[in-house]
């Protein structure tokens, strides 16, 4: 008999003996082996739109351009090669997109009270850096993150004054160390503050929420007695944590 060309069903050509029961049982079999396929697994060569919700136990894999417009719930492992839209996707396996990959941001804050000056003198401790830090930032095991703070620095000393900064996990000094800066240098007798950037790249060693991201920083001069000076100005500081991906896209990292 021959069949349709896409699920293959079979239907009784003109040269073929009657036999009614024989040709349904085959077309029976025939329907029930392809919703059989459709229940364990799609597969879909060309786009695909979603204008509901899809949910799925099992992997799924797309290849070319799909929108999700509704809900996408995947409880197995999500592998995208192409470009994916998704208004709203909960997953309780892996997500891998290996088309245009979008930075997540994870944690933000600006600082809307007073001016805060964080003040250190020559060969003094580190300290933190007073209203710097940033609460409540949630990290997963083996993920690349980055922290980036926008603050204002000078120094005071007769000689050319250099102040290191690093990002702590917790108290600065006792915490777990996130990443240090080189040294930021600046002119002498430098009466002005001077935009800085620090930024750190770090894997998560644990899955948690980071109850503090503290900003240290300490001060190093020959000139004894001088000190420099760190700005947080409700008019410009900021600091963010972003989800930079896995290790695996990556190249030195242990």
């Amino acid at each position: 008999m021959p069949s349709t060309p896409v699920f293959l069903l079979p239907y009784p050509s003109s040269t073929d003996a009657p036999n009614g029961p024989a040709q349904f049982q085959a077309l029976a079999e025939a329907v029930e082996t392809a919703l059989s396929d459709i229940h364990n697994g799609l597969t879909f060569g060309g786009a695909v739109t979603v204008n509901g919700n899809l949910s799925t136990t099992g992997t799924l894999s797309v290849s070319s351009t799909s929108t999700l417009t509704g809900n996408t719930t995947v409880g197995g492992t999500l592998g995208v090669t192409g470009a994916a839209t998704v208004a709203s996707l909960a997953s309780t396996g892996n997500v891998t997109a290996r088309g245009l990959q979008t930075v997540a941001f994870v944690a933000g804050k600006k600082w809307t009270g007073v001016q805060t000056d964080t003040t250190r003198t020559q060969g003094a401790a580190e300290i933190a850096v007073s209203s710097a830090n940033i609460q409540n930032v949630p990290v997963v095991s083996g993920r690349m993150y980055r922290v980036k703070w926008h603050i204002e620095g000078h120094v005071s000393g007769a000689t050319d004054g250099r102040i290191e900064y690093k990002a702590w996990n917790g108290s600065v000094g006792t915490g777990t160390q996130l990443g240090e800066t080189i040294l930021f240098k600046f002119p002498t007798n430098n009466t002005r503050m001077t935009d800085l950037f620090p930024e750190f790249i770090w894997k998560a060693a644990s899955t948690e929420t980071i109850a503090n991201i503290n900003l240290g920083m300490r001060y190093f001069d020959t000139d004894v007695g001088a000190s420099c000076v760190t700005r947080v100005h409700p008019s410009f500081f900021s600091c963010y944590v972003e989800d930079i991906g896995l290790p695996t896209a990556w190249t030195g990292v242990p």
